[in-house]
């Protein structure tokens, strides 16, 4: 058998992590991977609040624009009005000068 030469002496080198360290590091990754899950979900939450919100702000755009259609009317609805009430003046002798 011919033999190689081991990669032992660079382990005896260096001490090896004890198993009370390893353990611990395990516990640190593990809260480590629990707070990165609780961000991500937290994330998803804020993202469909906020799509939510989105949208009903979409709504109320909406709403303004359609209320905005109504109100640029006015003007000439009223104006139809004073006409109207012109025709009618015009058109029908007051009562309080027909019975004079």
């Amino acid at each position: 058998m011919s033999s190689r030469p081991s990669n032992m002496a660079g382990a005896q080198g260096r001490a090896a992590p004890s198993a009370q360290s390893l353990a611990a590091r395990l516990l640190d990754k593990r809260a480590e991977l629990e707070a990165v899950t609780n961000l991500d979900e937290t994330t998803a939450e804020i993202v469909k609040v906020l799509v939510d919100l989105a949208k009903e702000g979409n709504v109320m755009a909406d709403g303004g624009r359609a209320i905005a259609g109504v109100m640029i009317n006015w003007p000439n609805v009223l104006r139809v009005i004073d006409l109207f009430g012109k025709y009618m003046s015009n058109s029908f002798p007051s009562t309080k000068e027909s019975i004079v």
